[in-house]
């Protein structure tokens, strides 16, 4: 683990915007429920499309679902690594 400094443009609203070291542009960050809810509603969505037989939003909805459950699975794996205990 690395402790650096970086710009907080704000806090409100529990969504973080800030600035690391050497980028040019504030990111926002998603807190560790909100990844788990956007996980979970992208899973729900590739479900629905499915039954649509839409192709295209089976597509785009799977990407969706994988990126999502790709980030949240870094999550847990640097959580784990650093051993910080899952809050489920």
């Amino acid at each position: 683990m690395e402790k650096i400094e970086m710009e907080v443009f704000s806090l409100a609203g529990n969504e973080p915007i800030v600035r690391l070291p050497g980028r040019c542009y504030p990111d926002c960050v998603i807190g560790r429920a909100q990844l788990g809810l956007f996980h979970q509603l992208a899973t729900s969505i590739l479900e629905r499309a499915r039954d649509s037989g839409d192709e295209k939003l089976v597509c785009n909805a799977e990407q969706l679902q994988l990126l999502l459950m790709a980030r949240l699975k870094w999550y847990e794996q640097v959580c784990r690594e650093n051993g910080i205990k899952l809050p489920y």
